[in-house]
């Protein structure tokens, strides 16, 4: 079994740390059901944190979780638009979801993952703070967005589930990613 690397780069013999191995590459291009899920009315949750809020995204759009490295800029962009990064013999725009999101930049020093998502062809870098974990919802775990939260674009979400005295936003991809290249 391979030894994933830590923060820091060490791995301890034999220890797996980092994320599951279902998580360092998605199901980008597998067949699913009209829902979104694999079958049996579940569907798996790439649940990653944004200033130390949990957030989901359906794992079928997940491509692959690299290490964020700083990608080239371009001008006259979308300001949640870091830029372009080379990406398997493609290119990816990197969009940076505490921008999109309107909350604080990410600390200096504090590492962040780039989850590649595939969207009508267009190979997305959406960087967040940290990925969590891999979950499993059905249709009686999501919850409306409750209005209590205060959510300041409540269009871009797709619900929440609940669960540990806490909410996990879900978001909505074709929302959250066709709003971004509107004109700032």
């Amino acid at each position: 079994m391979r030894a994933w690397r830590s923060e820091t780069g060490a791995a301890r013999p034999g220890q797996r740390t980092g994320p599951p191995a279902d998580v360092v590459r998605g199901s980008a291009g597998r067949s699913v059901e009209a829902d979104g899920s694999r079958g049996g009315g579940m569907e798996r949750i790439l649940i990653f944190t944004l200033d130390q809020q949990e957030f989901g995204i359906p794992l079928n759009a997940v491509v692959e979780i690299i290490r964020y490295r700083p990608p080239t800029p371009v001008p006259g962009t979308h300001e949640s638009i870091e830029g372009v990064l080379p990406f398997r013999g493609r290119m990816a725009t990197l969009l940076c979801a505490r921008r999109r999101l309107s909350l604080p930049e990410r600390p200096a020093g504090l590492s962040a993952r780039v989850i590649m998502l595939e969207d009508r062809g267009d190979l997305i870098g959406l960087i967040v703070d940290s990925v969590a974990r891999v979950a499993a919802a059905g249709t009686p775990d999501r919850q409306a967005l409750p209005a209590s939260l205060g959510v300041m674009e409540a269009r871009l979400y797709a619900g929440a589930l609940r669960g540990e005295g806490r909410f996990v936003l879900l978001l909505d991809l074709n929302t959250f990613l066709d709003h971004t290249w509107e004109a700032a």
